[in-house]
């Protein structure tokens, strides 16, 4: 039986090292994903599996929200109205201190465009 192929992904990253980081991916449209997003990483160097979400379609908008230690992450389908709703994937508590690098990760040969990324800070 052919091994199955990986399933691509792409979306946000917030990275202090490689025992500390997160990333919300948004899934390719498969069978067995069906467009899922998932909020990941590893916290001192445990990985885990922190939310979930599922979004059908094509574009969409991801956000990474940081409040202190605590990250949230949350999506939409794209073009999102004003005013329209956001889907909360998970949140959890990021101690690692400044500085950290954000940006954008596409992984397991999958090729993601992403037309407009923006880092807000107070």
């Amino acid at each position: 039986m052919p091994a199955r192929p990986e399933i691509g992904s792409s979306g946000l990253l917030v990275w202090k090292d490689v025992l500390n980081y997160l990333r919300l991916e948004k899934f390719c449209m498969d069978p067995i994903h069906h467009g899922s997003l998932m909020l990941e990483g590893r916290l001192k160097g445990e990985f885990c599996i922190i939310g979930r979400g599922l979004l059908r379609g094509h574009a969409f908008h991801l956000r990474l929200e940081r409040e202190g230690a605590r990250v949230t992450a949350l999506a939409r389908r794209a073009p999102g109205a004003d005013g329209e709703s956001w889907l909360t994937c998970g949140h959890v508590g990021f101690p690692a201190r400044d500085p950290l690098l954000v940006g954008i990760a596409a992984l397991r040969g999958v090729t993601a465009h992403f037309d407009w990324v923006r880092v807000l800070t107070k």
